[in-house]
């Protein structure tokens, strides 16, 4: 009787490390995804910025060119 009680908590325990297992498996996959994502948006957000400030530098030129037409 004891045995089996035994035998019954060792498979118990072996049965929820292996979920354990299996769940930490798939949280360093999502945090692996996640951080490829949050890599990705980065690139995205930079990439954006330049754009931005180029965009920005342009107009600046293009507003300085339109005053010294409007002076002449």
């Amino acid at each position: 009787e004891l045995e089996q009680g035994r035998y019954e908590l060792r498979v118990k325990l072996e049965d929820c490390q292996a979920q354990w297992e299996s769940q930490a498996s798939e949280l360093e996959r999502d945090v692996q995804q996640l951080q490829e994502q949050v890599e990705r948006l980065n690139q995205s957000l930079s990439e954006a910025e330049r754009e931005k400030s180029r965009l920005k530098h342009e107009h600046s030129e293009q507003s300085q060119r339109l005053r010294e037409q409007l002076q002449r």
